[in-house]
């Protein structure tokens, strides 16, 4: 969907308005994820709320270094990098696997769109070269495990924008 828009904007105004993309994903997004990562994170290990302190608190010898990861969107790299982290937290990956490729996306879109097709098959084969050499914590929340998915979706939008519309000859105008 988002391919598919990026690529409709470019078509219909001549270029993908990026600033305005950021902008709109971080409204869409931000809000809940920070709420989730306030309640979750914060409120309920500093309070003992509901009596949740007991299975994650800020006496977590990596509390500071997990709540560093979700406050730059990194939930995905917690799980790498810290040895306690918040069971609470643990759907977090995907919003951040997510907005991570969504920093990088539009920018592909806007100046490698006449590779598009070399730039799709590259990530998808990268997705599953990833799940072929498993590494089961690694393999399960790194970046490129998830980038596949991501990858068909944006193939899918790509053949959806079109010939005559953002599309002509294999190469998106």
């Amino acid at each position: 969907l988002i391919t598919y828009l990026l690529l409709t904007e470019q078509e219909e105004r001549g270029r993908i308005n990026i600033p305005y993309f950021y902008l709109r994903r971080i409204l869409r997004i931000w809000p809940l994820y920070f709420l989730i990562v306030g309640i979750s994170q914060l409120l309920i290990p500093c309070t003992g709320l509901f009596g949740l302190d007991g299975i994650y608190s800020v006496r977590s010898p990596d509390f500071r270094k997990a709540s560093l990861y979700y406050l730059l969107f990194l939930p995905n790299l917690a799980f790498l990098k810290v040895a306690a982290v918040n069971p609470l937290m643990g759907y977090t990956w995907s919003i951040g696997a997510e907005e991570q490729f969504y920093l990088v996306w539009p920018l592909v879109l806007r100046y490698a769109r006449r590779y598009l097709l070399v730039v799709f098959a590259v990530v998808i084969a990268l997705a599953g070269l990833s799940y072929w050499v498993y590494v089961p914590k690694v393999s399960a929340v790194i970046v490129w495990s998830n980038m596949g998915f991501f990858a068909a979706g944006g193939l899918m939008g790509y053949w959806r924008a079109g010939p005559g519309r953002a599309v002509e000859r294999g190469r998106v105008m």
